[in-house]
């Protein structure tokens, strides 16, 4: 009997939860650039970074996939971020705060960006209907 390999469903829960595994440690995560290289320099190719943003990261996860990724899919990881980021910490009353705007202020913490990532994987996996 021939054994059939079946291809993983790729969906937002599974790219924010890979974007998370890569920033999960402090020292991976950087502001006021998508991805850092090993000598703290920013890079645009993200095969060379080490640390990334946390919009940064769901692009360096969406770069290694072997193939191209359904556009919806991409969309629905960095909306349900951006949701996360404006529930957690936007003042709708005077800006709308995007993710790479919050990432980069001064005040943002790495325990904030788990927490946001933490709320997007689990409103990407409600959305989805799935277990995160």
């Amino acid at each position: 009997m021939k054994s059939e390999t079946k291809a993983a469903t790729i969906t937002a829960t599974t790219i924010l939860q890979a974007a998370w595994l890569l920033i999960m440690y402090p020292h991976h995560w950087t502001k006021r650039a998508f991805a850092r290289d090993e000598n703290g320099k920013q890079t645009y190719n993200p095969f060379e970074g080490v640390c990334w943003c946390a919009l940064g990261a769901i692009r360096a996860v969406e770069a290694g996939a072997t193939r191209p990724w359904p556009l919806k899919v991409r969309q629905a990881a960095r909306h349900h971020l951006r949701m996360a980021v404006e529930k957690l910490y936007g003042d709708p009353a005077t800006m709308e705060l995007t993710t790479s705007k919050w990432n980069d202020r001064p005040e943002t913490t790495h325990d904030d960006v788990r927490k946001v990532y933490d709320l997007a994987i689990r409103s990407a996996s409600e959305a989805e209907g799935v277990a995160a």
